[in-house]
């Protein structure tokens, strides 16, 4: 059940107890009346204050709403399976991943440059927007990230940084 459905629920019958108490009360008062003599003890014949209705109306209120099922049981995925199914379908192909396109360290630089040079996208804006060539081989990229030289493959990875995708990468390019 839905938070907004539970709320409405909750309101709902919390407003039908308040008039059941309203109606209890509206009857002493007008009973207090009667008794200074203000109002003709004949309108009220066969009426009769209940208190055990203010309770139920209260109970009831708590009853239905403690029974109504929270919004986290009803899509709670208890798997690891289920939950990256639920991800994947949402169109997040990550694999759940965060990939960093600014590493700290000199080793964490190549690894994030040799997962661009696996891909035919980030070598072409690599090989574009760094390097002004028309093309780059996944050989001579791996060459270059080997040498030494990461930062032309991490800017063409900012670039084309895309959270949902596979390895963080966006296959289109801009």
């Amino acid at each position: 059940m839905a938070a907004n459905t539970r709320k409405r629920l909750l309101l709902w019958t919390l407003l039908i107890a308040l008039i059941w108490v309203s109606e209890s009360f509206q009857f002493f008062h007008q009973k207090r009346r009667v008794a200074d003599g203000n109002i003709d003890v004949s309108d009220f014949q066969g009426k009769t204050v209940d208190r055990r209705k203010i309770f139920q109306a209260v109970g009831m209120a708590f009853f239905v709403v403690s029974a109504a099922p929270k919004e986290s049981l009803a899509v709670k995925s208890y798997s690891s399976n289920a939950r990256n199914m639920e991800r994947m379908n949402s169109g997040d192909m990550s694999g759940g991943s965060v990939y960093d396109n600014n590493p700290k360290s000199d080793a964490g630089k190549r690894r994030r440059a040799m997962v661009g040079c696996k891909t035919n996208v980030a070598r072409e804006e690599a090989a574009e927007k760094s390097l002004n060539s028309s093309s780059l081989s996944e050989k001579d990229c791996n060459q270059m990230v080997l040498g030494g030289d990461t930062e032309f493959m991490l800017q063409a990875l900012r670039t084309l940084e895309c959270p949902s995708c596979p390895y963080g990468i966006s296959s289109t390019r801009k």
